[in-house]
């Protein structure tokens, strides 16, 4: 498998976590440390993993983009984590809210750039055009 993919689907868990640990703290004004720690380190990996993709060039264009915006996130998560979380301060819904927003534009543009549409991506010769696959149909019909 594709190393962008791989961050695509680490990323998308980490995804979920940062919803679940969000859903939490906006409702109740806390949430469990571990749910926070694991998202955290969950999503360390997956920037690691793109940035590790980035770097062989394995990922181009928006997935780049998209790591810019996960340095961002991240510097975002660690300040969440250092100021408020280990300080035991509760976290201004402002923050959470943008951090979120910040990683969510982020996990769309590499998606759109390591997933992408096959169509578009054709008609603008990033992807080349492959032979047709015969039916059997017609195979049986040139026999």
């Amino acid at each position: 498998m594709d190393t962008p993919v791989i961050a695509v689907g680490i990323l998308g868990v980490a995804a979920l976590g940062g919803a679940t640990l969000a859903t939490f703290h906006l409702r109740s004004g806390s949430a469990p440390k571990a749910l926070a720690y694991g998202h955290g380190a969950i999503a360390a990996t997956g920037v690691g993993t793109l940035a590790g993709a980035v770097i062989q060039g394995t990922a181009t264009g928006l997935a780049c983009w998209s790591l810019a915006l996960f340095a961002l996130a991240a510097a975002g998560g660690l300040t969440l984590l250092f100021a408020f979380r280990l300080r035991e301060r509760p976290i201004p819904p402002a923050f959470i809210v943008g951090h979120g927003l910040i990683a969510a534009t982020a996990y769309v543009l590499l998606c759109l750039g390591v997933l992408g549409r096959p169509d578009r991506d054709r008609a603008l010769g990033a992807v080349p055009e492959r032979a047709p696959i015969a039916q059997p149909a017609e195979a049986h019909a040139r026999r």
